[in-house]
């Protein structure tokens, strides 16, 4: 059985013609905006599934694993934000739970249907001593303070000596 969105085709032909072309239109979009990364309009119910508020743009992950780092050690890791509204938004303000990860966003504004580029550093020189698992918040704000993203990045700490020494390439 054939289905366009929440009806099955059996169901469509007990409307009349403009309601079921407009069911199907209504399901082929549902669609393309799951194949886009966008889940629906901001603040639908379709938003991702995670425990932070609704935000105005959606990251390609709400979780991003950097793994095993070594002690005093540092890791990048690069994912996007893709604007599923109709308004630009313009990410003001970014907000970590720790002071050793910085985001690096490739641009400030993102117009509607656009995606960005964003970058995590974790730099652990700047917490030498620490050893074990980080879940650092990440929250991007417009200038109204406004939700416009929100991460989380995991990290596991180790000590430095469980990481063979990498040789000299020269």
């Amino acid at each position: 059985m054939l289905t366009a969105g929440p009806f099955s085709i059996s169901t469509v032909h007990h409307l009349n013609r403009s309601t079921a072309v407009g069911l199907l239109v209504a399901g082929l979009a549902m669609c393309l905006l799951a194949a886009s990364g966008c889940s629906g309009p901001a603040g639908s119910a379709g938003e991702p599934t995670h425990h932070s508020p609704k935000t105005l743009l959606t990251p390609s992950a709400t979780t991003i694993d950097l793994g095993i780092v070594p002690q005093a050690g540092r890791e990048q890791e690069t994912f996007s934000l893709t604007n599923c509204g109709t308004k630009p938004v313009e990410i003001s303000k970014i907000e970590t739970s720790c002071d050793c990860l910085d985001i690096r966003l490739s641009r400030r504004v993102i117009g509607p249907s656009e995606k960005l580029l964003a970058t995590t550093s974790l730099d652990l020189s700047k917490e030498p001593n620490f050893l074990g698992g980080l879940a650092i918040e990440v929250k991007g704000l417009t200038g109204s303070g406004d939700p416009a993203f929100s991460i989380v990045v995991d990290v596991t700490v180790r000590p430095r000596e469980e990481f063979p020494e990498k040789e000299d390439p020269s």
